[in-house]
């Protein structure tokens, strides 16, 4: 019959258990190996020949073998097999050590289960967190429990939680656990741009794993101790991130497949235990706003209820004041009418007076101004009932004597006695004792207070607020009507001096009718008779060369005498001549100047550079002479160049239409350009360039009655550009 427990001397049972993939050794009774696989070769990383014969205690570690002293201790001494687990910590790992007796010694195998001990460890780890996170109150709680828990189940050194905040561009740290005071200073908040594993957690959302010292990536963050590590994960919940969880280990982690779900799994747990706790921070807030809305809503009930009841009074009150509302817009209606076509001031003011006082108890008005130091009376209506009273009020009041009037003079605004009592001190007190209440107003013109009316009641009487709005609305009505007095008598005097203007302009427009007749006739009738004496001295002959030269500077003075006396009737003209108003093609009239201007060309190279011209409502003659004195002088003041280039171009705005005419001729000082379109101004000497001096003048007075301006640009020897405008 075989042994229980056979000794390892067959060669097919060697071969099958050198291909186990779990370590095995036999040992002997001595402790010392006897039989070594390939997987325990790997395992202890030494080479079979070194095992042989030497005592498990010096191969394997020693906390290992401490447990396995006794088991195999155990074993020997029943001869029955025995199975435990160890740790290594060596390799990290958990080991189910299995030993068999077999004859002369003990069998030894062992598997890793390291994977399955994390996986309890995990779940346990898991449970404990649910139900911490679920006793949690609050996101500080929630973020505290997790950190404590998650870092013991991972074997962490330490950890910390970062929450985005605001509008997403930065991490703040919300809370640590055995974080060093310097990281903890300089995690306090972090911009999401800058380069650092955090960061780029949440911008890329997903986990990010880091082993010592340096990363290159993160040149910012500070270097970890040889042999550290680094986990940074996102907080997701339901896509939308939440922030970073950060863990730092002390020794160098690769961090399994296995034990990165695990982290993501405890990440996903904290981002839904913080959405929670966020969740139902916002409905205590929103249950907390309905209530404060509940109790709001019942104040204002009571509150409403308790105005339905005041106002039902006030209307009850208003009733009567209603109907005497009614009459007052009558009233005020024929107030209105009056006032708008009536234009003398005391007219105006009496019946005003006159529409009070037939809205009021009975009583008197009168009206005031002031004339250096005293009040005049300038209207009274109604019986004052007192002789006396009426004779010391047309006599006057002195300015500071009398409070009913000084006092709404002063403050600019009404003022009301029930009771009447501020007597002038110009007035004896018998003539007074009948006058009960008071009203007084200042009288205002376009700001100006140009007196005081008074209303007077002869019993005393509570002013309540719809007699001020009467009265008040009265007063605004005759302010309106004075002042469209004062606006009329303006016009008036406008009109007076228009007319007056009218007739003189007349008589200038006479004047100069006259003067240019004398210039046409009186001035051309000694030009002809030296022009055709000069002509007679040249048929008869002269004498000498000097003599002919005298005779030439003759006539061409009075040939340019004679242009210049044209140009000036011209000139004169075209103040008074009518517009006669057509649609004017621009480019037509340009064409048109163009070729009457071209024995001006002959001899020259002349560029002429024509853009599109549109038409414009103006007076065809007139405008043609515009473009004909701008063209004239282009070709005039560009003599001097080898080629003349002569643009002309049109701009349209939403208002006007801007013509330019511009060349590349002598050109003109800028500082005197304000003197181009004057009458007779010249800016370059007759020797050089001829003319009279009124061509630029006549066009600016052309496009000015045609509602245009004109302007010019140039520099000396560069050119010049000519500028109108016509309205559109």
């Amino acid at each position: 019959m075989s042994s229980p427990h056979p000794p390892l001397t067959s060669p097919s049972l060697e071969a099958i258990l050198e291909g186990l993939s779990d370590p095995f050794f036999t040992l002997d009774e001595q402790w010392r190996l006897t039989f070594v696989n390939a997987a325990a070769e790997q395992f202890v990383a030494l080479p079979r020949e070194q095992l042989i014969s030497r005592s498990v205690w010096e191969v394997l570690p020693s906390a290992m073998a401490a447990k396995l002293h006794a088991e195999v201790a155990l074993v020997l001494a029943e001869r029955r097999a025995v199975e435990h687990e160890v740790y290594d910590p060596v390799r990290q790992l958990w080991l189910e050590v299995r030993a068999h007796p077999i004859e002369g010694g003990v069998a030894l195998q062992w598997r890793d289960v390291t994977e399955r001990r994390r996986a309890e460890e995990r779940s346990l780890c898991l449970q404990a967190l649910s139900a911490g996170l679920t006793e949690a109150v609050g996101e500080e709680q929630v973020i505290r429990v997790f950190l404590e828990q998650g870092i013991a189940a991972l074997g962490a050194k330490a950890g910390s939680v970062l929450l985005l905040q605001g509008d997403g561009n930065e991490l703040l740290l919300a809370d640590q656990v055995g974080c060093e005071e310097a990281l903890v200073r300089a995690w306090q908040q972090l911009p999401l741009e800058q380069a650092l594993p955090m960061s780029d957690a949440v911008r890329r959302r997903e986990a990010i794993f880091l082993r010592g010292p340096q990363d290159p990536r993160y040149p910012q963050l500070p270097p970890l101790p040889e042999g550290h590590a680094m986990a940074v994960l996102p907080l997701l919940a339901h896509s939308r991130v939440l922030g970073a969880w950060v863990l730092s280990f002390r020794e160098d982690r690769t961090h399994s497949l296995a034990e990165r779900d695990f982290m993501n799994l405890l990440a996903e747990q904290l981002a839904h235990g913080l959405e929670r706790t966020r969740l139902y921070a916002a409905l205590q807030t929103e249950l907390s706003e309905r209530k404060q809305t509940e109790q709001a809503l019942q104040q204002l009930n009571a509150t409403l209820e308790a105005r339905v009841e005041e106002r039902t009074r006030e209307l009850s009150r208003t009733g009567e004041e209603l109907g005497a509302s009614n009459r007052a817009l009558e009233a005020f209606a024929v107030l209105s009418h009056e006032l708008a076509v009536e234009t003398d001031r005391p007219t105006l003011v009496r019946r005003a007076q006159e529409i009070l006082l037939s809205l009021l108890p009975d009583g008197a008005s009168t009206y005031y101004e002031l004339e250096g130091d005293e009040w005049q009376l300038r209207s009274m209506v109604g019986d004052l009932r007192n002789p006396l009273l009426a004779e010391s009020l047309q006599r006057g009041l002195r300015r500071g004597s009398s409070p009913n009037l000084d006092t709404p003079y002063d403050t600019r605004a009404p003022f009301y006695q029930s009771s009447y009592h501020s007597r002038p001190t110009d007035v004896q007190t018998q003539p007074l004792e009948h006058l009960g209440a008071s009203a007084t107003f200042p009288v205002k013109v376009n700001g100006e207070i140009c007196g005081v009316l008074v209303v007077v009641l002869y019993d005393r009487y509570g002013w309540t607020r719809s007699d001020r709005i009467l009265l008040e609305t009265a007063l605004r009505k005759l302010r309106l009507a004075l002042e469209r007095a004062a606006a009329v008598a303006v016009v008036a005097e406008q009109k007076k001096l228009l007319e007056r203007r009218t007739f003189e302009l007349q008589e200038l427009n006479s004047e100069l009718e006259a003067f240019s007749y004398s210039v046409s006739h009186d001035l051309r009738a000694p030009l002809r008779h030296i022009i055709g004496f000069i002509g007679l001295l040249r048929k008869q002959g002269v004498a000498d060369e000097r003599s002919a030269r005298y005779l030439e500077i003759i006539a061409s003075s009075a040939e340019r005498m004679s242009q210049l006396i044209d140009d000036l009737l011209t000139f004169s003209r075209l103040s008074r001549q009518p517009l006669q108003r057509a649609l004017v093609d621009l480019g037509t009239l340009v064409n048109e100047v163009r070729a009457d201007l071209a024995p001006d060309t002959e001899g020259r190279e002349v560029v002429w550079e024509v853009g599109k011209l549109p038409q414009v409502p103006g007076d065809p003659a007139l405008l043609r002479q515009v473009l004909a004195n701008l063209l004239s002088n282009a070709l005039k003041y560009s003599r001097g160049r080898d080629v003349t280039r002569i643009e002309v171009k049109a701009e349209r705005t939403p208002q006007e239409v801007v013509v330019s005419v511009r060349d590349n001729g002598a050109g003109f000082n800028p500082k005197y350009q304000d003197r181009l379109f004057g009458v007779f101004q010249r800016l370059h000497r007759s020797e050089e360039f001829e003319g009279t001096g009124i061509g630029l003048a006549n066009v600016r007075r052309i496009i000015s009655r045609h509602g245009g301006r004109v302007w010019a640009e140039g520099e000396l020897d560069k050119g010049a550009t000519f500028y109108f405008s016509l309205p559109r």
